[in-house]
């Protein structure tokens, strides 16, 4: 399809009016639109285009702007789409739809360039209707029917989203699981409105979609891409106006089959006889013809019932098991193998174990884990068991932190069916299965106990707190400082003001995130200071950054020089208030209480209730005993 270039794309943004998601209900009306410049799907609509060769099945897709039976999608662009560029097409399969049978080699078969598409292969129909691989294509189905597609390993699409104004995208995906030429069937919206953060380039798998089922029919199946600015309605199917992104639309296969069990695993391997008390190891493996991951039943005593299931192995992988014989006598070991869908293979050939006692018995399997089975990032939980030796023996614990059978702390020695208590931190978000076993003094091993699952959460800071409070005041006087912060996790969160004069609160809480703090505090000497105040949050006690004001005590005075002795105060009736008369100091300092206040110096001057002036001697300095008054005559006061 036609590119434009740069200038044609920005002629087409004079030309267009804000749009956003609109109903099929508008497509009645008559409309003219120049079609350089927008995106159309692809996928056939008319009775001269055929979806499906196979049963003769026309398509009924929202393709054409100019033909139904159904109505359209377009798309004007400001920054998402998929593939390495943007594709205006107002000929192939979209826009006006060119009437008789268009080859379906546009978008779906990369021969614009644009198409996106990473796996799987794509098809199309040539004019004699026969489904071919699309050029340079080996024709890579989507998967098995009834099977779950996964990302990046089934399907995958190049995604880019540089919208205006960080707007945030949405991916939806369709697929006509029913082959009945349309979209809108229950389960055919695969994918709904997945976002795409702003500014992003890179596979859609990157950023964890939803995985879906892959419909029960077999064959070939119509496939709708988009990238849009706003969400579309879970029933979506297929058409609108947006104002931006892009629609990709694909032929895939699907292929016919059902879930293959695994094959038998091998017989087990290791040792065929033995003593008690003495961990031995056996091994098996096997293969799942449809690659799935495999687990494996291991059956000890020969009833072809599991006693044991291991994890998930990939196929072909040998899987371990460590058994420790607690009893003489012959054990019967076979093992069993199941895949991800729940398909098992028939039990391995048997091995038999011949075991003697020994001088030593092993100590019996822990108890499973007792502790919290949820936490966060950093924070340091206790976990418990106990177990006890059948000799009497003490014995020590091995934790397995993260369910892969390996030791990765060990205790100290215990006396037999004592219960121990062991704390451990994880650094990282995710499931875990907590297992523990025993050893004795002389060395002999118990197996696993059965794991505890815990989930660790990530745990972040609180947000910095704002603090106010009064930025002035009087020493001696309390005055009281708020500060709030929010938790994201939601955890409490405890508070630290400082108070800038080598006092401070220390933490004060807890408190439910976004709750505010209100503490007092008297500051007992004149000057500047830095209050500040953090905050962190429990469990996990990680802090936020400091916010600061300053404080200036006492308040800020008139600081004018107005010599003693020379200033006539006019008023009937002078309403101040000493606040400073200090020894050695060579001013008196007066607050203006509820009446204005008239100073002669040189000019008249006029001070209001609320203010303060200092008042400076023009003799010297002031001391208790130093001759000053303040006097009132008639309408006529004399400060000297």
């Amino acid at each position: 399809m036609n590119k434009k270039i740069l200038c044609m794309f920005v002629m087409t943004l004079l030309m267009i009016a804000s749009t956003a998601f609109v109903s099929s209900s508008v497509f009645a009306e008559t409309t003219t639109l120049n079609l350089y410049g927008l995106d159309f799907g692809d996928a056939p609509e008319g009775p001269a285009a055929i979806a499906y060769p196979s049963t003769g099945t026309f398509g009924s897709f929202p393709t054409c702007m100019s033909s139904g039976p159904s109505t359209w999608i377009q798309h004007y662009n400001f920054g998402a789409f998929f593939g390495p560029t943007v594709d205006f097409e107002p000929d192939g399969n979209g826009g006006t739809c060119p009437g008789g049978f268009p080859p379906y080699d546009q978008d779906e078969c990369f021969n614009d360039g644009d198409a996106g598409l990473i796996m799987p292969d794509s098809y199309s129909i040539s004019t004699g209707g026969v489904v071919i691989p699309c050029p340079g294509c080996v024709g890579t189905p989507l998967g098995v029917a009834g099977q779950t597609a996964r990302w990046g390993i089934d399907i995958d699409i190049d995604v880019h989203n540089h919208m205006p104004s960080a707007t945030i995208g949405y991916v939806n995906i369709l697929i006509d699981w029913n082959q009945n030429g349309q979209w809108g069937d229950p389960g055919e919206h695969v994918l709904v409105n997945s976002p795409i953060p702003n500014p992003f380039d890179g596979a859609l798998s990157s950023l964890h979609p939803s995985s879906f089922t892959i419909g029960q029919n077999f064959g070939y199946v119509w496939a709708r891409f988009s990238i849009t600015e706003s969400q579309v309605p879970s029933n979506w199917i297929g058409d609108g106006l947006f104002e931006d992104g892009e629609s990709e639309d694909y032929l895939l296969q699907v292929l016919q089959g059902q879930n293959s069990p695994p094959l038998t695993p091998s017989t087990p391997s290791g040792h065929t006889s033995g003593v008690t008390g003495t961990t031995y190891t056996y091994t098996t493996s096997t293969t799942d013809p449809d690659g799935d991951t495999i687990r494996y039943g291991w059956d000890t005593n020969g009833d072809s019932i599991v006693d044991y299931w291991s994890y998930l192995f990939p196929s072909g992988s040998t899987c371990p098991v460590y058994i420790v014989f607690n009893s003489p006598g012959t054990y019967v070991l076979s093992v069993i193998a199941e895949d991800i869908h729940g398909a098992q293979s028939s039990f391995s050939q048997p091995l038999t174990v011949t075991i003697t006692q020994g001088s030593n018995q092993a100590p019996l399997t822990p108890s499973t884990p007792n502790g919290p089975s949820s936490g966060s990032i950093g924070v340091s939980y206790s976990y418990s068991t106990s177990t006890t030796d059948p000799d009497g023996d003490n014995v020590k614990y091995g934790w397995d932190w993260n369910g892969d059978d390996v030791v990765d702390e060990w205790t100290s020695f215990y006396t037999s069916g004592t219960t121990i208590s062991t704390s451990h931190s994880w650094s990282s978000s995710g499931t875990y299965n907590i297992k523990v076993k025993a050893e004795d003094s002389n060395g002999a091993q118990s197996s696993f106990s059965q794991p505890l699952t815990v989930t660790i959460a990530s745990n972040d800071p609180p947000s910095t707190p704002t603090l106010s409070g009064p930025s002035s005041g009087k020493v001696g006087v309390a005055y009281t400082y708020s500060a709030t912060s929010t938790d994201p996790d939601g955890d409490q969160i405890y508070y630290w003001f400082d108070w800038g004069d080598g006092t401070n609160t220390g933490w004060i809480g807890p408190y439910m995130s976004g709750m505010t703090a209100n503490t007092a505090h008297t500051f007992t000497s004149k000057g500047t200071y830095a209050i500040k105040v953090k905050v962190k949050d429990d469990p996990g006690g990680l802090e936020s950054s400091w916010e600061t004001m300053t404080v200036s005590m006492p308040k800020t005075k008139n600081e004018g020089f107005t010599p003693l002795g020379l200033i006539i105060a006019y008023g009937f009736d002078v309403d101040v208030k000493f606040l400073q008369l200090e020894p050695g100091e060579d001013y008196v300092d007066l607050e203006v209480l509820n009446k204005p206040f008239y100073l002669w110096h040189d000019h008249l001057q006029t001070i209001n209730p609320g203010a303060f002036i200092r008042l400076y001697s023009a003799k010297g300095f002031f001391s208790p005993s130093s001759p000053f008054c303040l006097g009132i005559c008639d309408d006529w006061g004399i400060i000297g």
